[in-house]
């Protein structure tokens, strides 16, 4: 293949526009004819990241080595964690467009490529249309706990968002008191909200727990499902809330639950399962910028308990901290999993 990186020898002069390979910084990125890899935590709401910039990509300088030294222990936006899963992503994309070009998917079949270089030997018409390589985009700010595919038809990019993912095991909601709920609790982060301390960050989030209470829905009022009744008890404090258990008009959007609490005065919120027996943490998805305080998803199980334990307005004192997320970008499996999605939409109507 011609390029799997922009500056590698055997490359034809020219063969990349400088607003493509941006040689002209001097830096050696990820960037090739097949993929463009880069960091977009940056990018909070679904869409391209920036591809103008020379700083969002690992440099592996004229000799073009790649090798980042990479320690769990110092989280995901270490540099050389972050450069290291940006390689791997990049590898990846390249070498899954090499097999499955192999196989049958081709420039005609309507592959990613930026330039495409086999011609009709009757018509000399180029196979396929070009300027549609694979955006690789590492550590997706628009989601956690996930990945997707974006597939527009041939001659436009197809787009790999590769998200953070929870490292539950080192997740730790700590209860001080009452004595009758304190321990350790294991919770996933929602992918909107502020974020939580990590344990690579030298401090938890405290506060205090109160069980919101909107007058309305089932289980005491705790579903957040209208403005709430004890709002001046939630002032400064961290809210618990329960999935589900809202009747239209009143959503059950994660994000509108915590939008109450938020606007009382809450700091942060956790959200328990609405199935009060499951012992996993519940996945808190959505998109909402307006949500400015931490959020969590912790199981039913124990929401539950901790709810019994907070009768009128009672508090828990607790802190909250995060363990090092996951990279997606490092999972092989779900890269594989979402380019097959970028082929198979090409091969069902997208190609030429």
């Amino acid at each position: 293949p011609v390029g799997w990186q922009v500056e590698q020898p055997g490359v034809p002069t020219g063969f990349f526009a400088d607003t493509y390979s941006l040689a002209s910084s001097g830096k050696f990125l990820t960037r090739g004819n097949n993929v463009a890899a880069y960091d977009d935590y940056a990018t909070l709401t679904s869409g391209n990241g920036n591809l103008s910039s020379s700083t969002n990509s690992p440099d592996g300088g004229s000799s073009l080595t790649f090798d980042f030294p990479y320690d769990q222990s110092k989280g995901a936006r270490d540099a050389n964690n972050l450069a290291a899963g940006i390689t791997n992503l990049f590898y990846w994309n390249n070498m899954l467009h090499d097999v499955m070009m192999a196989h049958g998917f081709d420039e005609v079949s309507g592959n990613f490529q930026y330039k495409n270089l086999t011609t009709n030997p009757a018509t000399g018409a180029k196979l396929g249309r070009d300027n549609d390589f694979v955006r690789a985009e590492s550590q997706d700010g628009s989601g956690r706990n996930n990945a997707n595919f974006s597939t527009p038809a041939d001659g436009t990019s197809g787009r790999m968002q590769m998200y953070l993912f929870d490292n539950v095991a080192l997740n730790s909601l700590t209860i001080s008191s009452p004595s009758s709920i304190a321990g350790s609790y294991k919770f996933t982060n929602a992918s909107f909200g502020a974020s939580i301390p990590r344990l690579t960050q030298t401090a938890p989030f405290t506060g205090n727990i109160v069980v919101i209470n909107d007058g309305v829905s089932a289980d005491g009022g705790v579903h957040s499902c209208a403005a709430p009744t004890n709002a001046a008890a939630l002032v400064g404090n961290i809210v618990l809330i329960q999935r589900g258990g809202c009747t239209a008009p009143a959503s059950n959007n994660f994000s509108d639950k915590v939008k109450f609490a938020q606007t009382a005065g809450a700091i942060a919120a956790i959200i328990f399962d609405s199935n009060r027996t499951t012992t996993a943490p519940v996945p808190v998805g959505g998109t909402d910028a307006t949500i400015t305080i931490p959020v969590i998803g912790i199981s039913g199980v124990d929401g539950a308990r901790i709810q019994a334990a907070l009768a009128n307005n009672a508090l828990a004192a607790a802190s909250i901290q995060a363990g090092p997320d996951f990279d997606g970008s490092f999972d092989s499996g779900v890269m594989s999993h979402e380019f097959g999605h970028g082929i198979s939409n090409r091969l069902t109507g997208g190609g030429t």
